[in-house]
């Protein structure tokens, strides 16, 4: 089973029984001791203390494995990102990678998604600035500085084209019909 078909398997149990997933887990892991209790009553004290103890040191092993797994995965994902991005450092990547990776998404692909989308970004401010270039008027250091203005060359000047070009456009004027 994948991870998420474990969650929804104990979302859809939990619900059955009017519980949160919290408080259904928390309910299973009480139901697991009390059984646990039940097993070792009537045993010797010394042999109940040694098997409870067997148990701890089982749970323990478990967790240091699946910490150790977390260790390797990490690492594992550290040594591709440095592979695919070489010159960035931890201080390069922005707090919104972190936060991806902090909800369990690896650097790697985090990293990739923020870079895509800045090309994307990248691209299409390009792009509109490519249009407004077309649409634009020159500014005043090109082209001939007596050659009047039209009214739509001077409504798609930027502020700074307008003030470079403020002398010709009150020459010109006079050529529009207003």
């Amino acid at each position: 089973m994948t991870k998420e078909q474990v969650y929804e398997a104990v979302s859809d149990l939990a619900s059955d029984a009017g519980m949160t997933e919290d408080g259904y887990i928390a309910s299973l892991l009480r139901q697991a001791e009390e059984d646990r209790i039940r097993r070792t009553e009537g045993l010797d004290v010394d042999l109940a203390a040694e098997l409870n103890e067997s148990r701890q040191l089982r749970r323990d092993n478990r967790k240091r494995e699946r910490e150790s797994l977390r260790k390797t995965e990490m690492e594992e994902d550290i040594r591709r990102f440095k592979e695919y991005f070489p010159d960035v450092t931890a201080a390069d990547i922005p707090e919104e990678v972190w936060a991806e990776v902090a909800e369990g998404v690896s650097l790697t692909h985090a990293y990739a998604l923020y870079r895509a989308a800045i090309s994307a970004e990248d691209a299409k401010a390009q792009s509109l600035n490519r249009v407004n270039a077309d649409r634009s008027a020159p500014l005043g250091t090109e082209g001939d500085p007596n050659t009047a203005l039209t009214q739509e060359q001077v409504e798609n000047m930027s502020p700074q084209a307008v003030k470079k070009n403020y002398n010709r456009i009150l020459s010109s004027l006079k050529n529009w019909r207003l």
